[in-house]
Order: C-alpha cells, then structure tokens, then sequence
C-alpha cells in the first residue's frame, strides 16, 4: 500500500498521486515565455481594442446609418456616401 499524507482537513492523498499532479503542471520553457509575452501584451492589447478598434468600428457603423442623438439610429445603407460624392458641394 502507498504512503499517503493528509492535504488540509480531512483530504488524504498518495504519495503517487502528488508526483501524477506534479507532472501535469510542468509546462514548457517555449509554452511559459509565450504566456508571460501573452500577459505582458495583455494591456496594450485591451487598451487598443477598447480605445481605438472600438470607436473605429462604431465610427463605421454609424456612417451607414441616420444617426441622431436623440433617437435610435436608422440604417441607411450607401445612401450617406452617394450623398457626399454627388449632392455635396
């Protein structure tokens, strides 16, 4: 029978088991610089996608739509386009 070591109140676990779970956190040199580039991007990434994809996306929404603050935008397709290339002086 393995040794086994009690784990906080009540939990016993083998000692073939700790070295099971041990294993499977072992990651990678490659796989834990990844992670750490990942999260020390993270940041920006978020930053950039909040602040400037965000409105630059919305911005694109609302020029295909009559877009009042008042009331809820309604589609309008090409038609604000065709408008500045041809009726605007």
């Amino acid at each position: 029978m393995a040794e086994t070591t009690k784990i906080g109140i009540g939990l016993e676990r083998g000692v073939l088991g700790q070295a099971g779970a041990r294993s499977r956190l072992r990651l990678s040199l490659s796989t834990r610089e990844a992670i750490n580039g990942w999260l020390f991007a993270m940041p920006w990434i978020v930053g950039f996608l909040v602040f400037t994809a965000g409105p630059m996306l919305f911005s694109l929404y609302v020029s295909f739509t009559r877009y009042n603050i008042i009331r809820e935008p309604r589609w309008v397709g090409l038609q604000n386009y065709t408008n500045i290339f041809t009726n605007d002086p």
